[in-house]
């Protein structure tokens, strides 16, 4: 309930920020920009898997650890004041234990829009909103205890665990970039999952119920990028100039 208010305040905040800055772009006439960049994103999730790993150790397994950070690529535009991105990042980290091979991964993609708050060319502040789907992986496999052996993988009764655990979320959050020829966007983002995700077996629907609870409230992106923002007087100037006539002597 608490988390419900919670995310009932921001969203008001934001209506509020946009709001009020369409309000004073009303009386003041502001340039109107044109932007679009290729971007690295750098994600850093913020997950609370405490509840997991205390069943994991009680039961005898290696604790779950979470990549912490997390490149991909993804596209983000600016035109008229409103920021559109979409971007897909992910990270496998490999571990190894006297008995165990671990495996986790972590994906996720978004698309999102936002609104720019100061319409500013080279800086620019926003709140946005939109859709994110995550996906957390842990693999487990025992190595055999009596020499790797081809006959002793598969002889010896090894244990293999495979989990994942994967959600559909509201992402929101604020944004703000310093652009040119390259970009520098910096994110924190606040995520609200549709319903209460449980972890399943991977690549399967089987969910396992009962499962303990992982907490992934929010995370913090940083974004490079290559591309161009223009002013949009100067861009319509270019594509609406005649061609003209060279007279032949």
């Amino acid at each position: 309930m608490r988390r419900f208010k919670f995310t009932i305040l921001l969203l008001f905040i934001f209506v509020f920020l946009i709001g009020f800055a369409q309000e004073n772009g009303s009386k003041k006439k502001k340039e109107q920009y044109l932007g679009a960049y290729l971007i690295v994103p750098i994600e850093h999730p913020y997950v609370d898997v405490d509840k997991t790993n205390i069943l994991l150790q009680q039961y005898g397994f290696p604790k779950l650890d979470i990549p912490s950070t997390n490149f991909g690529i993804g596209f983000q535009q600016e035109l008229y004041r409103v920021l559109f991105r979409f971007d897909y990042v992910w990270n496998n980290e490999d571990s190894e234990s006297t008995l165990y091979l671990q495996n986790q991964s972590y994906r996720a993609f978004n698309f999102n829009f936002g609104y720019d708050l100061i319409s500013h060319k080279n800086v620019s502040f926003y709140p946005y909103l939109g859709y994110k789907y995550n996906k957390i992986e842990y693999n487990l496999n025992q190595k055999p205890l009596s020499g790797n052996s081809f006959e002793n993988y598969f002889v010896e009764g090894l244990d293999s665990k495979e989990i994942m655990r994967k959600t559909n979320n509201l992402d929101f959050g604020l944004g703000f970039s310093i652009q040119g020829y390259l970009l520098m966007d910096i994110r924190f983002g606040y995520l609200v999952s549709f319903y209460t995700p449980k972890w399943e077996l991977s690549d399967s629907d089987f969910k396992l119920y009962n499962s303990p609870s992982l907490d992934y409230p929010y995370y913090l992106t940083i974004a490079l990028g290559i591309g161009s923002i223009q002013k949009m007087r100067g861009f319509n100037s270019i594509l609406n100039k005649e061609p003209q006539m060279v007279q032949a002597y």
